[in-house]
């Protein structure tokens, strides 16, 4: 076991503590860890990552994680990637019919420019049957961080409550990470990923980046988060792709033909800049009810096969309806 008062000045250490740490994640699976420092020695090992900087690395089991911040409670551990390769998953799985009764990857509150608040975006998914979905509020989590507590409040009562022997009802306040059938009250509940919808710029026009399953935390995430539009680098397409990946999350292209150049033209450099993945179903038409525009949607698949891209699809909705964009 390494002595811990050899870790470099200028990493992080016990004496240290972080708020967040990013480590190349891939192919390797990513833990966050929260650990007591009573039991912070029994995991620290030591490495040399990237750029010859020698600091902690430590290892649970054969998972990859790293210090996260030093409690000094008992240990808890959260997988950081878990979220994103879960999602990515379900977006190979992703077709015209997906979408807006099996899942939703698009849509807004009151804090951004959407009607819904966001209780009632999630009573509205829930009573949809959604399997999973992710707030893609502009510029801002704000939404998506209230839905993250009504479940994990609906969460915690419905434990107390079954170890009481109680049932406990309250509608949507629900959240479990895989989506099921919840026995005390018979919904379903949608697994809810991090979202957000970041303005950039490629090939001079500008266009709209979606981020999912990105730790929200992330220190590169930050200048995206402030409920306003980059400027400067980080209004660069190829700035916002990292910053999302660097978070562990993946980027995509949204609504690929409603731009100033064609898809044939942006989605290949998009992929030349590392995007994950494109918006591939979109209502482009605005019918009622929803459903993704046949031309458009043909030819934003074959280039997203082309280019080996995942492929999403959402409803986009800014207005009061969750089946609809407006």
């Amino acid at each position: 076991m390494p002595n811990i008062k050899n870790i470099p000045a200028d990493c992080p250490s016990p004496h240290r503590p972080i708020k967040y740490l990013y480590w190349p994640t891939d192919p390797l699976p990513l833990k966050i860890v929260t650990i007591s420092k009573d039991k912070l020695s029994d995991f620290i090992d030591r490495s040399v990552p990237p750029k010859g900087k020698a600091c902690d690395r430590a290892y649970f089991g054969l998972d990859l994680v790293m210090i996260l911040s030093i409690a000094d409670s008992s240990a808890s551990f959260y997988n950081a990637t878990e979220e994103k390769y879960a999602l990515k998953e379900v977006f190979e799985t992703i077709d015209e019919n997906s979408c807006p009764l099996s899942f939703n990857f698009h849509m807004h509150t009151v804090h951004s420019d959407g009607q819904l608040e966001p209780e009632i975006l999630l009573k509205q998914a829930i009573d949809i049957g959604l399997k999973g979905m992710a707030i893609t509020d502009h510029h801002t989590i704000g939404g998506y961080a209230i839905v993250r507590r009504l479940l994990d409040s609906w969460e915690g009562n419905l434990q107390e409550s079954q170890s009481q022997g109680k049932l406990y009802t309250f509608y949507p306040q629900a959240h479990q990470r895989n989506s099921q059938n919840n026995s005390q009250n018979n919904v379903k509940i949608p697994r809810l990923w991090t979202g957000v919808e970041i303005t950039a710029e490629i090939i001079g026009i500008k266009v709209h980046i979606l981020g999912y399953a990105f730790d929200p935390e992330a220190t590169s995430m930050q200048p995206y988060l402030q409920g306003k539009e980059p400027v400067g680098s980080d209004y660069q397409a190829i700035r916002v792709i990292s910053a999302i990946q660097e978070a562990a999350g993946l980027a995509v292209l949204a609504h690929p033909e409603r731009y100033r150049r064609s898809a044939e033209k942006l989605i290949p450099e998009a992929a030349h800049l590392g995007i994950d993945g494109v918006e591939t179903y979109y209502a482009y038409q605005n019918p009622k009810p929803w459903s993704p525009s046949p031309k458009q949607t043909k030819t934003v698949r074959k280039l997203a096969e082309t280019y080996g891209l995942l492929q999403t699809c959402g409803t986009d909705t800014h207005g009061s309806n969750l089946l609809l964009r407006r």
